[in-house]
């Protein structure tokens, strides 16, 4: 169920919002509640203790009660859809690891039968599924049938998992997906890197522009993720990071190879490459001193951090940067993002290259765009 509550003199977030959920949500989902509070602002509550009352709100809590979710073993159905398994992949006995085509809706709607000892059930867009076995009994296979591909898989007295991934031929057994590839909790894009407690790190290699401009960017990165996220992550010099201090967590790097001496440490086989005058995509050169460019990519001595990278291949296309609104909701940034000056008044025409890497974090595997 959806409880969806709102007070309407609401003048931070228009009472509309919640209403055009509702519309949207009767399209599909029927099981939802709409309450407006009359008079009330965007938070309400006693004197006493302002905002309570619209956090600790009765009547959400009682429903929350009356749908207390079945547990796996005993789920019969899963019907699940998500945009990036990276954020949101699993429903009780189903897992979602990675992607066909990356943030495309990918769906899985399986039926599990017990007493049959089947999982049957259709998927979209989806590379590579785990199913867990705990709803099975005994060691006897169990039968898959997934978009008309039929496999018999061990089960192992319901422990355990089986993999399955997606081919040209349909579907077959697979192994549980390597840490370094995409999956649940780091499968990009950018923006997703702004987590497990990430830490800011600016460059001091470069000339006294470009340093002052990493420390600046870093800086107004930090106040606005203060405003905007209410939280409030370091920020250190290229020279004060450690990385055993700083062991799983994501680094946000300012700055490029030639002016911010982590570069080389956090990423060494990353086959995207800014310098002064330049950013090389595997091998594939794109050259100017006015680019600016956004990245995200795994962090090798890590299995769940990221690094990302504000950068330019010179100091108009590091300015250029303070441009990209990637902290302000409902603005999508791919897993790298190359742009000029043109596209402050061309829009995608400044556009250089955008894309999202591979499942393996690889662009020949990827699905990138260059501009000609």
């Amino acid at each position: 169920g959806v409880y969806i509550l709102h007070g309407d003199q609401d003048d931070n977030v228009p009472v509309t919002e919640a209403r055009t959920m509702a519309a949207r949500l009767q399209e599909f989902h029927r099981d939802f509640t709409l309450y407006e509070q009359p008079g009330a602002g965007h938070w309400w509550g006693a004197p006493s203790d302002p905002g309570a009352g619209c956090v600790d709100w009765p009547p959400m809590f009682d429903l929350f009660q009356r749908r207390i979710m079945a547990r796996p073993d005993e789920t019969r159905h899963v019907d699940f859809t998500t945009a990036n398994p990276g954020v949101s992949a699993t429903m009780q006995w189903l897992t979602i690891h990675q992607q066909i085509v990356p943030l495309k809706p990918s769906s899985a709607s399986l039926r599990c039968d017990p007493a049959g000892r089947r999982f049957v059930g259709t998927t979209d867009n989806v590379a590579l599924l785990e199913l867990s076995l705990l709803p099975f009994d005994g060691d006897k296979p169990v039968q898959v049938d997934l978009d008309r591909t039929k496999l018999s898989v061990p089960c192992g007295d319901g422990k355990g998992s089986v993999y399955l991934q997606r081919s040209q031929n349909g579907w077959r057994l697979a192994s549980p997906p390597p840490l370094e590839q995409k999956r649940p909790g780091r499968a990009g894009p950018f923006k997703e890197a702004f987590s497990h407690g990430f830490v800011l790190v600016y460059g001091t290699a470069g000339t006294a522009e470009e340093n002052a401009w990493a420390f600046r960017k870093a800086r107004c990165d930090a106040e606005t993720f203060w405003y905007r996220g209410n939280g409030a992550p370091e920020i250190l010099a290229d020279t004060e990071f450690d990385l055993k201090s700083y062991r799983d967590r994501s680094v946000i790097l300012y700055g490029n190879a030639d002016t911010n001496r982590l570069w080389t440490k956090l990423l060494p086989t990353c086959p995207v490459q800014v310098s002064r005058g330049a950013v090389k995509v595997e091998d594939r050169t794109i050259a100017g001193d006015d680019l600016a460019c956004l990245f995200c990519f795994p962090r090798h001595d890590s299995a769940a951090a990221y690094v990302a990278v504000v950068c330019g291949t010179g100091l108009t296309g590091m300015r250029l940067t303070d441009r990209a609104p990637y902290f302000i909701s409902g603005t999508p940034f791919p897993d790298l993002l190359v742009w000029t000056p043109d596209a402050l008044l061309k829009g995608t025409a400044g556009v250089r290259a955008a894309g999202f890497f591979g499942n393996d974090w690889s662009v020949s595997k990827g699905d990138f765009a260059f501009a000609p």
